[in-house]
């Protein structure tokens, strides 16, 4: 402390008398040049006289003049320009010379980071797993050789093996930190943990699903990495009432194939049991369910009104896919959207345009909120877009002839969606074969119907079967 306050001293004395060479340095040596160079003028006099001064009948000054003096604010100015400049020059030089000396002596900085273990080789032997110790212990014999000439030595002290955690890795660069497997999993299970006490819900992924030893089915979620059970009970697959017998067989393989369809699916749930020492986790997906519904169908806002409600579009994610119908969850309701409401264009398969995981955009068509337990929704996602339909009709002219492909047959009528974009019905095919599904065919317009928004007409060939 002393010797910080005598330093300071020293640099406040020397500071003032540096002060005051450079304002002699500014008013006599820089300024009297420049002032010669614009006409003899004395920077110190240059100033702008805003009130005169007042002479008595005397001679005297009464009141002084009012002016502002920036010949003297420039000389001001160019004392401080001078000063930072060298206390720039200065720092600069010092800096240099401090970096030198940093890299004259790098040994300084090793020896600072590493730790003591390190310089023994046998005590950094035993910092390694033992799964590696094997290969890195010195051979015996390899020791006895090397050790020969010599007196016998007296065989190396082992070190007493340090605790678990006491020391921290040993990384390449010097006050880096390394994240090991075991410490992300301690942050996930506090992350579980605080979750459990504190009820909140969170967000895993359908991993799977199986059947525990009593022959009760649970699905298995994956939260970053830890197993999540979720018993079916509490998974909220509503199927109608429960029945018995075979009823009730055939509706548990219902009930697993839906699960089956949804693996894979963002799932929310809470954390209702924990065992710290297995690190095991029981949730429910029933309980985070009808907590959003409360929030998203049954609460209100400041201004009255409900967070979902007909006609609004909300985001929803897809829980699972089949050929004709998308399954998505909006906000704890489940809803299927069939595959007519998907798009303004034919759809054959949905699977062509959504996958399991995928967020949407749904309109809600319309709310029944008779209670908790028994809220739905009607929703779709063509509505979302424009229907183009009728302008795509203006590309078709009768007996025109357009390639396209088939989106779906049903009861004899195949659905072609043709290559410019209108939706085309036909009854018949001159082609000799069946078309399919994906069969590219070669279309031709006998009616437009307006109505309808379709093109209708006969498939003159095949041009391409889909094997």
């Amino acid at each position: 402390m002393k010797g910080n306050v005598i330093d300071m001293a020293v640099g406040v004395v020397i500071g003032g008398a540096f002060g005051k060479i450079v304002s002699s340095l500014v008013a006599n040596v820089i300024m009297p040049p420049i002032g010669l160079l614009v006409g003899g003028v004395n920077f110190t006099d240059l100033k702008w006289v805003m009130k005169a001064a007042e002479i008595g009948a005397d001679g005297k000054e009464i009141a002084p003049a009012v002016s502002l003096d920036y010949g003297q604010f420039l000389q001001a100015t160019f004392d401080f320009l001078i000063i930072a400049f060298s206390i720039f020059l200065f720092i600069r030089l010092l800096t240099k010379l401090t970096a030198k000396k940093e890299a004259a002596a790098p040994e300084e900085i090793v020896t600072e980071e590493v730790p003591a273990e390190a310089a023994d080789p046998v005590a950094t032997a035993d910092t390694i797993p033992d799964a590696e110790e094997a290969a890195v212990e010195p051979d015996a014999s390899a020791l006895e050789e090397a050790a020969a000439p010599a007196p016998t030595p007296s065989p190396p002290r082992r070190q007493p093996r340090p605790q678990r955690g006491e020391a921290p890795v040993l990384t390449i660069r010097s006050r880096d930190d390394v994240e090991t497997a075991e410490d992300r999993d301690d942050v996930i299970w506090h992350e579980i943990h605080n979750a459990y006490r504190t009820r909140k819900i969170i967000t895993g992924k359908l991993g799977g699903i199986e059947q525990l030893d009593n022959r009760k089915t649970v699905a298995v979620v994956d939260y970053k990495g830890f197993r999540v059970i979720i018993p079916i009970k509490e998974m909220m697959i509503n199927l109608g009432r429960s029945p018995s017998g075979q009823e009730y067989a055939d509706l548990m393989l219902r009930q697993n194939k839906i699960l089956g369809n949804m693996l894979g699916a963002d799932i929310d749930f809470i954390v209702r049991g924990i065992d710290s020492k297995t690190r095991s986790v029981v949730a429910s997906r029933k309980e985070a369910m009808l907590r959003k519904r409360q929030i998203f169908y049954l609460d209100t806002d400041a201004a009255g009104m409900y967070r979902v409600y007909e006609g609004r579009i909300v985001q929803a994610r897809v829980i699972a896919v089949a050929e004709k119908v998308v399954r998505v969850e909006v906000f704890g309701v489940e809803t299927s959207i069939l595959a007519r409401d998907l798009a303004w264009d034919w759809i054959g398969d949905a699977h062509e345009r959504f996958s399991v995981g995928d967020e949407v955009l749904v309109r809600i068509l319309s709310v029944r909120r008779n209670s908790l337990e028994d809220l739905g929704i009607k929703a779709d996602i063509k509505s979302i877009s424009e229907n183009t339909d009728r302008d795509n009709l203006q590309k078709c002219r009768i007996q025109g002839k357009y390639a396209g492909r088939v989106t779906d047959v049903h009861k004899g009528v195949v659905y072609v969606r043709l290559s410019n974009g209108v939706n085309a019905v036909a009854h018949s095919c001159y082609d000799y074969r069946m078309p399919g599904k994906k069969d590219d065919v070669s279309f031709a317009v006998t009616r437009l119907d307006m109505e309808r928004g379709v093109a209708v007409g006969i498939i003159t060939r095949i041009i391409r079967q889909n094997l």
